[in-house]
């Protein structure tokens, strides 16, 4: 995965990443697998507000909201480590 593609990467692992104060479904487009809006029979847009509002839910039922989602973002930082990545950033070991 090149130095450009990590940040693109789709999947569980970078999902503590997914710090969208607002959860809205515009945030969600980029990281929503479109198979996925497919299958569902639904455009990438509507399915990514789907996913938000699920996400939203799920947060409000842990107590949770988009101000401790932006809490969260501000106070930490996030780094995905990927197989032959070193360090934070596009050093690998090949």
């Amino acid at each position: 995965m090149g130095c450009r593609d990590r940040h693109r990467s789709k999947g569980r692992h970078g999902q503590p990443a997914l710090t969208f104060p607002d959860l809205s479904g515009e945030d969600f487009l980029p990281w929503i697998n479109e198979d996925d809006a497919r299958q569902a029979g639904v455009s990438a847009q509507e399915y990514a507000g789907q996913q938000a509002a699920i996400w939203k839910k799920g947060l409000a039922d842990w107590g949770q909201s988009g101000d401790r989602v932006e809490k969260l973002r501000n106070a930490a930082e996030f780094v995905i480590y990927y197989p032959r990545q070193q360090t934070p950033g596009c050093r690998s070991r090949s």
